[in-house]
Order: structure tokens, then sequence, then C-alpha cells
């Protein structure tokens, strides 16, 4: 479905989401008004959401979306009777990825080769403290930049753990994963994070 629409011309999503067909995504935090605005300013079709506290959300604020075409959920806990044929849960996308894998041999592999340094990695938007929050594009070479020299600043050695308190919707949490990676290490993701405990 996703790989379809990439390949077909592009779509754009909100939270770990495409916006260009080579693997660019949004990522983006909110409610109301400031949901709409991110939405709406980032043109995304797909949308990613953690539970159902932010299904409902999005879902408060899809009537003024009229581009919005799917809304994928990672913990269905909760919406076990929930039936909406807009939205999806994340296992869901995951067995239809798989088919359409399956009948598109190469696929992932081609659109790797072909996308560039300068393309649209991430859409990320800031904090909105001194007014809108503003989209900024992070290109496709900034995280294997980020994860070589991170690697060398921090001084990672093999097989080395690497922890990132950092949220997930903050830009360099993801290349703590990168450090790992280059390093043949693991990278741990705190699920809170407290000076005090």
């Amino acid at each position: 479905l996703l790989v379809q629409s990439m390949v077909t011309g592009g779509a754009e999503m909100m939270v770990g989401a495409i916006n260009d067909p080579t693997f660019g995504h949004v990522i983006a935090c909110g409610s109301g008004g400031v949901l709409i605005d991110l939405l709406a300013d980032s043109a995304s079709v797909y949308a990613f959401v953690e539970d159902e506290e932010q299904l409902d959300k999005v879902l408060e604020v899809r009537a003024r979306l009229p581009g919005l075409r799917r809304i994928f959920v990672f913990d269905m806990e909760g919406l076990a009777d929930f039936r909406d044929e807009q939205v999806l849960s994340f296992d869901e996308l995951l067995e239809l990825g798989k088919s359409y894998d399956a009948s598109h041999p190469g696929e992932w592999e081609k659109l790797i080769a072909d996308s560039k340094p300068d393309g649209l990695a991430l859409l990320v938007y800031t904090s909105g403290t001194t007014g809108p929050s503003k989209g900024v594009m992070i290109p496709q070479r900034y995280y294997p930049v980020w994860g070589r020299r991170g690697t060398e600043y921090l001084g990672l050695r093999a097989g080395e753990t690497v922890y990132c308190a950092q949220p997930l919707f903050h830009v360099d949490a993801r290349a703590y994963f990168l450090v790992a990676l280059l390093q043949g290490g693991t990278a741990v993701i705190g699920t809170r994070f407290s000076v005090s405990s």
C-alpha cells in the first residue's frame, strides 16, 4: 500500500512517514489545531499513531484533512471491536507489505538505489515556542554523516551499547541507531528518563 503510493507518485505521511518517493518522513506531535496545522502543512496522506488515545486525536480532526488516506495504529489495545475503513493496525500494514514485497521482488532495492543524498529524508517540526511550528527538511545524507561522526566523537567500539534518552520524535534520537549499527552494537531506548530515578 505505502510502497505502491511511493512508486506511483509519492505520498506524504505523519509520524514516521513518507514525504517523497524515497523514504522521507514527517515526525510531528500535537493535537487539535496544532495537529491539523502539521498534517495540512506536510500534506500528509498517512498517519501513524501509537495507540487509541493518539488515534482519537487524529479522528477528531480528520474531517478537516481531506487528503488523509489511512491511519495506522501500533498498539491496538482497547480497539479490538473498533472498525473504520480508514484505520489499520500496524501489523496489518506489515502483512500488506510482505504481500507486496513477494509480488514485487527487487522494489525496495530499486527505491534505495534511486534515493539521492540531497533528497528529503525527514520533515521535523520545531516546538513552536517563538511562533507556529516550522517544518525543517532533513536530507538523506544527514543520518549517515551523523552516525559516522557520532561514532568517532563518542569513541565507540564494536559491540558497545548506546543508550538513547531522547524521545523518538527528536531529530537526533534516530541517529543513535546508526551509531550502534555502524559499530555492530546495540541501541537501547529508554521509555522514560528521569535524573532522580
